[in-house]
């Protein structure tokens, strides 16, 4: 018999009265994962671990914002410190949890991730990302063969800077003008991240990186362009983002070739199952995501809803 795929995607949906709630999908079916109190919640990473969702996000406690993780729908809060957190990226490896994100110190925005083991969800730990002085922020994690690598930016001279660590070292993304790396990866030995870069004339440029070698994805003329998130299957990479014409336009690129998904959306993340190509995002105030471009609806939101993340059982 055919093992049945699943799709999962995260992200928010705004409820009548305007608020922002985060849930998840599963094959289209919506759970709402919004905190009882909290003035607005947001899951941005999903990851599956034998039929339990995991999805991290932040919520507002009324005051500050607080980063946090669900397993299978109970919110786990990680340390605060009286300080704002932020919560951007989920992996699961090696039976714990890790989540990428941020922690404001004296006004300081600081690159982190928490971890914690599976079977002790709230025995959360807090690493700090080392970056000297500079304002940074880790986006996206993963942990392989007891190494945990996490992608972001860091802040120096006033230009923006792409970058990415590895057990705690911070290792540079060649760039130009300043540069954004939003999703990191490892296949076959390498490390990929995805981003973009500036451009001389103010414009930025999508691109990934191997092994810190920079790989430029083609866009229309003219147009900026910028990646979100990407996938590596066999020797084919993925990468998802959008191109900037008079309106941002989803689109995702196979080999640095390049797919439009035809209109005013976002694409945020992306998954590869089976030579399938799955796409999670936004637009016209709706959820979706696509199958080989092919663009399907999710339910909920009544004023809104916005999937971030993807993954494919």
């Amino acid at each position: 018999m055919e093992e049945k795929t699943v799709i999962y995607t995260a992200g928010c949906c705004r409820d009548e009265t305007g608020i922002t709630n985060a849930c998840y999908w599963e094959d289209g079916k919506m759970f709402n994962l919004h905190p009882v109190g909290a003035y607005w919640s947001y899951a941005c990473s999903i990851a599956i671990d034998w039929g339990k969702v995991y999805a991290a996000g932040t919520f507002s406690d009324g005051k500050d914002s607080r980063a946090c993780y669900w397993a299978d729908g109970r919110k786990i809060d990680v340390p605060a410190d009286g300080m704002e957190t932020e919560a951007h990226s989920i992996d699961l490896a090696d039976g714990k949890v890790f989540i990428a994100g941020t922690y404001t110190e004296k006004h300081v925005t600081k690159a982190c991730y928490w971890t914690a083991p599976l079977n002790q969800p709230a025995d959360v730990v807090r690493i700090n990302l080392e970056a000297g002085s500079y304002e940074s922020e880790a986006r996206s994690i993963k942990s392989v063969d007891g190494k945990v690598y996490a992608g972001g930016t860091y802040t120096r001279d006033g230009m923006i800077k792409a970058c990415y660590w590895v057990d705690g070292a911070k290792n540079d993304l060649p760039d130009f003008k300043g540069s954004d790396a939003f999703s990191i990866k490892l296949a076959g030995g390498k490390i990929f991240a995805a981003g973009y870069y500036h451009l001389e004339n103010g414009g930025y440029s999508a691109c990934y990186w191997v092994d810190g070698k920079m790989v430029d994805l083609p866009g229309p003329q003219s147009a900026s362009a910028g990646a979100h998130a990407m996938a590596v299957s066999g020797d084919k990479v993925y990468v998802t983002g959008y191109f900037f014409n008079g309106n941002n336009q989803g689109c995702y690129w196979e080999d640095g070739k390049m797919v439009d998904l035809k209109g005013n959306y976002s694409a945020r993340d992306i998954a590869v199952k089976d030579g399938k190509v799955y796409v999670a995002g936004f637009g016209s105030g709706k959820a979706c995501y696509w199958i080989d471009g092919v663009k399907i609806e999710l339910p909920g939101g009544v004023r809104g809803a916005k999937a971030l993340s993807i993954a494919v059982v």
